[in-house]
């Protein structure tokens, strides 16, 4: 995947772009047809950038913040304003894997064990996360990778950058025995017709190695990285699909801390002193396997079954100087049944199924011997998690001009407690609920639709959330959503555009809403919030001379009603990210052989605390790359260099909320050159 891969098997003369097939939103609908604020990323539209974290490959995504911290794994994701509670991690949004939740039952999710290389497609639903797929309010973020090669082959990688940055990424892979195998470069792709699928067959799979070090442009913030990934997909059968997946990866990272307004103005660069000298840092090791299968009862009926298991260990010095271990045994899957047909003149698609999810594991405290493992276990609980849902969705659709869809989801989250010295596990928290989701649409010209969609929202607390909340039993957030957009795909003169413009307001109750207090971070729920906005995003291309793509949010998120022992915090804005956001990206590709490109990104001002009296100032950074093939005979070459930050903008990319301390800032990066190269074989 990447820049050449798209655009080297382009054809001048006859150019088609192929159908964008929504797969994240249970039933796989053409892009025209789904009924929700939705965007699609390919490897095409992400930026050339150095390959650590997501944040830049989701610049395309309106209403979608993605903060890092200091640069690497660790990002704030925020689909309008959910999630902006998190200092470290995701919450609100669900994140899969190659169809595999990556989010745990209580909803934290990290992204650690993603290989931001190998992703070809990228999916953000935007809000109705709850009705498909259970504990997550603000949307679902699909990452998806290709199953196989174009060709047998094997294909090497390496990038370097400023302060200290440098990768090197090694793939294998096999080719599909057939070429209509290659047509299918995802699982989730069923909207074929059977005598497409009889003609299919083959297995093809990839594996990749990758190595990933930065020093840091901030005091102690070291990262080191691996990650081998790889799946094997089999398609004997016209009637059946296998893949089976697995990821192990390997983190470490020094934590510098967040600073003050005054240590930012002075030295934003600097560490916190306090995380300096205890050495506070965190190390993941993470595993998991999953299978997907298949099978093709008929023209009409399809059953998939994707069970998974994974393990993931997390040890961290803490600022309050302890070194924490915690142990987490995951199994899970997921069952459905999708039917088509028709009833009357009516086109009619339908999908059921259930989501298991179990994890267990201890939460130990040892002492801290000069930022190691001490030998004295200091206390020690036992977290048991189990989330379970079961879904219904259906679509109608007539005549090609209006349809509906409408859905249905049950939700239970249980966690457990077992301490030490009481070995009877304790129900800590449950919760239940059920979700709807409705939505309309209308097609009034040919590929223009125009949409509707009112949907409920829950996410419950997560469980480190549960053992920090002020004065009493922290609720789940509950929200209802209506949406109304456009969305438009035109060619013209050679010109491929498409675009969409939604508009939504959300009414959320019992918002979740982090305070520290003596230097923990506490918990609270807020009575009422209130967020809304415009969301636009458009994408024009030109084959063999490049495109432009732009993504715009403008919007509001203020508490309606925020009374508590802490003080009246009604009408205040919400603190951690900007609902005014922009992003662009502009490549040209006057060859096969050559592409230039520019970024931007634009972040309003955000408030740093809920009292709304301290804030981070807006921000815009530039960033250009360059790129080309390299003639060897017998292999692939390419190379591309860039630079990030072109105006050395001093900026404030993540917010600390709420810190009792006043350190609220952590700077972004700043002016940095990095290049890379890659070489494969023919084809690659």
């Amino acid at each position: 995947t990447g820049v050449f891969a798209e655009e080297t098997n382009k054809d001048s003369v006859q150019y088609t772009l192929p159908e964008q097939t929504i797969t994240g939103s249970r039933i796989e609908q053409p892009w025209l047809n789904n009924a929700s604020a939705i965007t699609a990323i390919t490897s095409q539209d992400q930026p050339k950038v150095r390959g650590l974290g997501l944040s830049d490959n989701l610049l395309l995504v309106p209403g979608l913040v993605a903060l890092s911290r200091f640069g690497t794994d660790d990002i704030r994701l925020s689909v309008r304003g959910f999630g902006a509670r998190s200092n470290s991690g995701v919450r609100g949004v669900r994140v899969l894997y190659d169809g595999i939740p990556e989010s745990e039952p209580d909803g934290q999710t990290r992204l650690e064990g993603i290989e931001v290389g190998n992703l070809d497609r990228v999916e953000v639903l935007r809000g109705a996360g709850s009705a498909l797929y259970g504990n997550a309010a603000g949307g679902v973020l699909n990452l998806r990778t290709a199953e196989a090669f174009p060709r047998l082959g094997i294909k090497a990688e390496g990038v370097v950058g400023g302060f200290g940055f440098s990768k090197i990424k090694v793939s294998a892979g096999t080719g599909p025995a057939h070429q209509d195998s290659a047509l299918s470069a995802s699982l989730d792709l069923t909207d074929f017709d059977f005598d497409i699928m009889e003609g299919r067959g083959g297995d093809g799979g990839t594996i990749t190695l990758s190595q990933t070090h930065a020093d840091g442009w901030r005091e102690h913030s070291t990262y080191d990285g691996q990650i081998i990934s790889g799946s094997w997909s089999s398609y004997g059968s016209p009637k059946s699909e296998l893949r089976t997946m697995f990821y192990f990866t390997n983190v470490s990272a020094d934590l510098p801390g967040t600073l003050t307004k005054a240590q930012f103005n002075t030295d934003p660069n600097q560490a916190d002193t306090s995380y300096k000298r205890l050495d506070v840092r965190r190390a993941t090791r993470k595993g998991r396997v999953g299978i997907h299968y298949r099978r093709h009862f008929s023209h009409d009926f399809t059953f998939d079954v994707t069970p998974y298991v994974a393990i993931k260990k997390l040890d961290r010095v803490r600022e309050n100087e302890k070194f924490q271990a915690i142990t987490r045994y995951i199994v899970g899957g997921t069952m459905q049944a999708s039917w088509k047909g028709k009833i009357g003149s009516l086109e009619t698609e339908a999908v059921g199924g259930l989501d298991q999810q179990l994890q267990d594991g201890p939460v130990s405290f040892f002492n801290n011997v000069n930022g190691d493992r001490g030998d004295s276990l200091l206390s020690q609980e036992q977290e048991r998690q189990w989330g379970q849902g079961y879904f219904v969705q259906g679509d109608l659709e007539h005549l090609e001009h209006w349809g509906a869809t409408a859905g249905l989801r049950y939700d239970n989250v249980l966690f457990y407690d077992e301490f030490l010295n009481k070995p009877t596990p304790t129900l800590r928290y449950q919760k239940d609920a059920i979700t709807p989701r409705l939505s309309l649409r209308y097609h009034p010209l040919e590929e223009t639709t125009v949409f509707g969609t009112v949907f409920g929202g829950f996410e419950t607390p997560t469980l480190s959330e549960t053992d920090n909340v002020v004065g009493y039993d922290l609720k789940p957030q509950k929200s209802l959503t209506v949406e109304l957009g456009a969305r438009a795909e035109r060619t013209l003169c050679g010109l491929h555009g498409h675009a969409e413009l939604t508009a939504y307001r959300m009414t959320i109750s019992d918002a979740i809403v982090p305070d520290e207090i003596s230097g923990e971070t506490l918990f609270t729920n807020a009575a009422e919030a209130v967020h809304q906005g415009v969301e636009m995003s458009f994408r024009l291309e030109k084959p063999r001379l490049g495109f432009v793509g732009l993504s715009a949010s403008l919007g509001e998120f203020v508490f309606s009603d925020y009374k508590t022992a802490l003080g009246d915090f009604t009408d205040k804005k919400l603190a951690g990210v900007s609902p005014d956001l922009f992003g662009a990206v502009a490549r040209w590709t006057p060859k096969d052989a050559f592409f230039a490109e520019l970024t931007a990104r634009y972040s309003g001002a955000a408030y740093a605390n809920t009292e709304n009296n301290k804030k981070a100032d807006s921000w815009i950074v530039l960033g250009a790359a360059v790129g080309g093939q390299i003639p060897v005979k017998f292999m692939s070459a390419a190379w591309h260099v860039g630079a990030q930050n072109l105006t050395d903008e001093k900026y404030a990319s993540f917010i600390q909320v709420n810190d009792s301390k006043g350190r609220y800032y952590e700077s972004g990066m700043p002016f940095a050159v990095f290049g890379g190269i890659s070489i494969g074989t023919k084809g690659l």
